[in-house]
């Protein structure tokens, strides 16, 4: 075998090595360029108490499974919305079923008061039900790459981690001086 040969079987390795690495590359580039990415939250304040999940990514998530677990027993957001009901809140629930898919830049409220709670003390009866739920989700991309299962527990947000909403007063009567009730 000649030098030129073996030059030429070089080359054209070292080529279909670079076209390779060239593939994976661009496989890499077009994965992370619609790469999802979820994230629970909550809201405690003037407008909205509730729980979201947002998807903060650069593609679309499709989810594969959603559980939420209360001090271990498995819920469905039907039972979360009965029991806010049971204690006076009626509730906006969003289901998030196994193929549904969260776009990009997309916030979904999973349970929202649907009136506001303009009273502190409702807000912490409120927040005091929905804390220690646990949500996990799976979900994949649009290349059918999965991402890694989140799982995030609710706190509750009226223990030191927001300001409250101020307590409603109650208006005592007393007796004025001549004994007549005055507010």
């Amino acid at each position: 075998m000649e030098l030129s040969d073996t030059l030429s079987i070089i080359v054209a390795v070292s080529a279909l090595v670079l076209t390779l690495h060239q593939i994976r590359a661009t496989r890499n580039h077009n994965y992370l360029s619609v790469k999802p990415s979820l994230r629970f939250g909550w809201s405690a304040g003037e407008k909205d108490d509730g729980i979201w999940i947002k998807n903060v990514g650069l593609g679309p998530a499709i989810i594969t499974s959603f559980t939420i677990i209360k001090n271990g027993n498995k819920l469905t957001i039907k039972d979360i919305e009965d029991q806010l009901f049971d204690i006076g809140f009626e509730s906006r629930v969003t289901v998030i079923d196994t193929e549904a898919i969260i776009q990009k830049s997309e916030k979904y409220w999973i349970v929202r008061a649907k009136e506001i709670i303009d009273c502190g003390s409702n807000q912490e009866v409120f927040w005091n039900h929905l804390e220690g739920i646990k949500f996990k989700i799976n979900y994949k991309s649009f290349y059918n790459i999965f991402e890694p299962k989140l799982i995030w527990e609710t706190p509750n947000p009226t223990n030191n981690l927001v300001r409250g909403k101020p307590k409603q007063l109650v208006e005592e009567t007393s007796p004025d001086i001549d004994g007549n009730e005055n507010t």
